[in-house]
């Protein structure tokens, strides 16, 4: 109590403003009523903090006060509830492109312009063909070539066929020149027109139906004349002009006509050859044929034979140009086949060596043999035989013995050059000389021996 009554003088006491040396503190009395409150007295000294008293209700909120300096952040609080769209942004600029995306599967297939021509059709064209000479597509054939000469005209058509071979006649094909290097051809409304040696090539096709056929083309100059060969390869030589045969005989050698333009070029005929007589009763002439009985070589080759005493043309022709041989027959039929045998000496050569001793023909002599047979029953017989050689100044011949049915003839060659010992400028140089002996009897084809003079100069 007495803390109490000395607590409220204090307080009295700084309410009249009456400043006093703040003595110790007595012991608390008892607290007494309050007094009723005195005028404000000037503000004392701040004594010591007394205990907090116990929290008052709050007041009602002031006034904000002006802002104060921005505190450091503070950390992220959960995340509101989203709010309302705004309205879009302008456009920004256009991006790179990316990627492509994978395919997307394939639409159902639309209707082509067939242009009017029947799909079907179209559908069904497979290749062109062209045909070469008329105007019937019926008759086409698939890729051709064809030879032509300066000069020629000729049309082609050309048709869209199916697998089946049918003409699609719906389906229109265009020609054209594809390739003209040599300036060969000219093309005018389906007419090839040859106008120069080389070669072409024109193309039918049809762009919507996707399909094309080729002509080749060759145009050479034209036939001019024909002239005649006998053997073959490099043994090819020019053929006789003339020959002359008995009856029943066979000419020795296989006739070959070939085609000559008007520079002497080989030119192929783009048909068979004919091969004529003017008198079947004198000569005949037949192409030759494979096993097969068809031509050889478009019937190239011909032989000749003699029928009948007279004379006679064999005539070759291609193309409208024809050559000839002439023929003379006699009256002699051949009954009789005449052979010869070959000879005991190597290659029927004579040897002559200046190195030797005594320099001579090695051998002196070769003898070989010959006999007749009967053409029909193929008998050996008797006869009369002559020979004679191609070079009597190389070497000569005689008949030793005639053939015989039991025996054959005996023929015998013998050398007579005299070469020298090749220090004149007479003397014969060294190297080798050929010489053909002709064995001949009538009612037989002749046969024919080569012989071989080889001269060898002695050592330096």
């Amino acid at each position: 109590m007495h803390y109490l009554i000395i607590a409220v003088l204090a307080f009295g006491l700084s309410l009249m403003g009456c400043e006093g040396k703040t003595g110790p503190a007595g012991p608390t009395g008892p607290a007494g009523s309050a007094g009723p409150a005195g005028p404000a007295g000037p503000q004392g000294s701040t004594g010591p903090a007394g205990p907090a008293g116990a929290d008052g209700a709050d007041g009602a909120q002031g006034p904000a006060g002006p802002a104060g300096p921005m505190g450091p952040a503070g950390a992220d609080g959960a995340d509101g509830a989203d709010g309302a769209q705004g309205p879009a942004g302008p456009a920004g600029a256009d991006g790179a492109q990316g990627p492509a995306g994978p395919a997307g599967p394939q639409g159902p297939a639309g209707i082509p312009d067939t242009g009017g021509i029947d799909p079907i059709q179209l559908a069904q064209a497979h290749h062109i063909a062209i045909k070469v000479g008329d105007g019937d597509k019926e008759n086409a054939t698939d890729g051709v070539s064809t030879t032509m000469r300066v000069g020629e005209d000729v049309m082609i058509v050309a048709a869209a066929r199916a697998q089946s071979e049918k003409v699609l006649e719906g389906i229109p094909v265009a020609i054209a020149i594809t390739k003209n290097d040599d300036e060969a051809i000219t093309l005018e409304d389906g007419m090839i027109t040859a106008v120069g040696a080389g070669s072409a090539e024109i193309t039918a096709m049809s762009d919507l139906a996707g399909i094309a056929g080729k002509l080749t083309v060759m145009v050479t100059k034209p036939i001019d004349e024909i002239v005649f060969m006998v053997g073959t390869g490099d043994d090819a030589a020019d053929g006789p002009s003339s020959i002359v045969l008995a009856a029943g005989q066979v000419y020795k050698d296989e006739i070959t006509a070939v085609a000559h333009d008007e520079d002497g070029k080989e030119i192929m005929p783009r048909s068979n050859w004919s091969w004529t007589s003017t008198d079947k009763a004198v000569a005949t002439v037949a192409a030759r044929k494979d096993d097969d009985d068809a031509l050889v070589d478009k019937g190239a080759h011909g032989t000749i034979t003699g029928k009948g005493p007279g004379d006679a043309e064999i005539m070759a022709t291609a193309e409208g140009v024809s050559g000839s041989i002439s023929v003379s027959v006699s009256g002699q039929v051949q009954t009789r086949i005449l052979r010869a045998s070959t000879s005991d000496t190597p290659n029927n050569t004579f040897v002559y060596d200046r190195d030797s001793d005594t320099p001579a023909w090695d051998p002196a002599t070769i003898a070989f043999q010959v006999n007749l047979y009967d053409i029909f029953s193929g008998d050996r017989i008797a006869g009369t035989v002559t020979a004679v050689s191609a070079d009597t100044d190389l070497a000569t011949v005689a008949v030793t013995t005639q053939p015989a049915a039991a025996t054959p003839g005996l023929i015998t060659v013998t050398p007579v050059l005299n070469p020298g010992d090749g220090t004149n400028d007479t003397d014969t140089d060294a190297g080798s000389q050929s010489v053909v002996i002709t064995v001949s009897t009538v009612a037989a084809d002749p046969v024919r021996v080569n012989f071989t003079l080889t001269v060898k100069d002695a050592p330096e």
